[in-house]
């Protein structure tokens, strides 16, 4: 795909020191010195980041690990999860030597039945079990290449999505503290979401906290706003709110 999300037809690239640097119909790519590699028929995708989760991921995880392994032929690349603290101790609870699913690919790789199947797919015997590198990822050095190198650091503020409350009180509540809080601010755009919008949902997405407390705090003046409050349209008649806080 191009730039524009437009699917390139007989689509080539040039990579240049591990890093993308053209991406074309092949009849259009310059000459190049290198390694022409053919994948035809295949999709090539870059490393995937998943910047955002939710606690319900976290059933999806064991799905994606096993089903992966599962299909496997013992030649891919060994799978690499980066994630935030408890991703080395889940992923090993999952699929380790006494993962809760271990007895499933212990099974897997010594049943003749399913030998024959991992055989007639292209892989060879005896199998290996699942190889995971996971690892949390705390402020400092996260991982590295040849040429490049990935860092994290802590960040202190707090972006606030207003996503999610479990109750009509709650959403009561929390609409009265924000429509304060847009009068205070004078912001006559969030004023006019508050008046015509039902919260439906909210949630701390950066950061500690609860919504409730940082909405008091905002009203206080303990905590103060960090530049404008973003708005989204989210398509289907509801707006989302984020905002970014810090101590005053």
């Amino acid at each position: 795909m191009d730039d524009e999300r437009n699917e390139i037809i007989n689509g080539g690239m040039i990579i240049r020191n591990g890093f993308i640097e053209t991406v074309s119909p092949t009849s259009e790519l310059p000459p190049v010195d290198g390694q022409e590699i053919d994948l035809e028929g295949h999709i090539v995708l870059p490393g995937l980041v998943n910047t955002h989760h939710h606690f319900d991921h976290d059933v999806d995880y064991p799905c994606f690990l096993l089903c992966r392994w599962d299909q496997s032929i013992g030649k891919e690349n060994i799978l690499k999860v980066f994630g935030p603290t408890l991703t080395e101790k889940i992923t090993q609870d999952i699929i380790g030597e006494g993962g809760v699913f271990s007895h499933d690919w212990k099974a897997r790789i010594n049943a003749p039945v399913s030998q024959t199947v991992y055989v007639n797919r292209g892989g060879t015997l005896p199998r290996k079990p699942p190889d995971v590198f996971a690892k949390d990822v705390i402020a400092g050095k996260v991982f590295s290449g040849d040429t490049w190198e990935v860092t994290a650091a802590n960040a202190e503020s707090k972006i606030i999505t207003f996503e999610y409350f479990q109750t009509k009180s709650q959403k009561r509540g929390s609409q009265v503290k924000l429509a304060s809080i847009a009068s205070k601010i004078g912001n006559d755009k969030l004023t006019k979401i508050v008046k015509d919008k039902v919260i439906l949902k909210s949630q701390v997405t950066m950061g500690s906290g609860n919504i409730n407390d940082l909405l008091q705090k905002l009203e206080t003046g303990e905590l103060e706003l960090e530049g404008t409050p973003i708005y989204i349209e989210n398509g289907d008649g509801t707006v989302t709110v984020k905002m970014i806080v810090k101590p005053r």
